[in-house]
């Protein structure tokens, strides 16, 4: 595996990257070794206070073991959002995340979570040619509205309330907004689970191909729902093995 970090933005903003090694130069594999790998963007959560590490290395690591070169973003929070927007670093990751070789660019994937989901939703809606080709949405935070997670909107709006519709994902879906797996848990006291469906439902406007799996129990924040995330919960730990085959469905991706 080889490991690169990548500065970002114009605070301390930074990536990581988790990256396979290419046994087919080294070794001289066969042409049906994997030459150009699809990419995973990991979009923590946080309430835009901090960036989760739960939520971080071990989702990188399963996507990982699974077959994608995979990327952490480490975005700014807090106090240094005013300095450095956590769009347009997150729109700067997929540019160097597209320009790395051995990365299938049609093939690069983004999953948030919370916080984070709402980020990744956010630059599926303005970042342009700087989208991802798909999309995973992990108990994401999406409006800004009525039934909105207040921490995550006042941090992202720095209190400015003319801000919130900007915010509110659910009311700039188009039609370039990329297929999207979406879960959360029904008894979400965090991020109440309307802003997936919400979500859910301004994509079947859209005519975007989604899914939308509303576990029936578990906390917030629940990340692989394994013992090594902090949140066991073997029901609903099955959510990456369903988005990677929703995955390989939308992008046509064989291994």
């Amino acid at each position: 595996m080889d490991m690169l970090t990548k500065k970002l933005g114009k605070a301390e903003a930074y990536a990581v990257a988790y990256r396979h090694e290419s046994l087919y130069e080294k070794f001289g594999c066969d042409e049906a070794y994997i030459r150009l790998r699809p990419a995973m963007l990991v979009i923590p959560g946080g309430g835009y206070n901090h960036v989760s590490p739960r939520e971080a290395e071990p989702v990188a690591i399963r996507y990982l073991a699974l077959g994608f070169d995979v990327f952490i973003l480490y975005y700014s929070v807090g106090k240094d959002i005013a300095a450095s927007n956590p769009l347009e670093e997150a729109e700067e990751c997929m540019k160097w995340i597209r320009s790395l070789d051995g990365i299938d660019t049609s093939k690069v994937s983004c999953v948030g979570f919370s916080a984070g989901g709402h980020l990744a939703a956010l630059l599926s809606c303005y970042g342009g040619s700087d989208r991802p080709d798909a999309l995973v949405l992990s108990y994401p935070v999406i409006t800004m509205k009525e039934g909105c997670h207040e921490g995550s909107r006042d941090m992202i709006t720095m209190g400015d309330a003319s801000l919130r519709d900007y915010y509110s994902v659910e009311e700039h879906v188009d039609g370039a907004f990329p297929p999207t797996y979406i879960w959360t848990t029904a008894d979400d006291a965090s991020v109440d689970p309307v802003n997936s469906i919400l979500m859910f439902q301004a994509l079947k406007k859209e005519g975007i191909c989604c899914s939308l799996h509303i576990f029936a129990n578990g906390v917030h924040g629940l990340s692989v729902a394994s013992r090594e995330s902090g949140k066991e919960n073997p029901a609903v730990s099955a959510w990456l093995d369903e988005s990677v085959g929703f995955l390989k469905h939308v992008l046509d991706i064989r291994f």
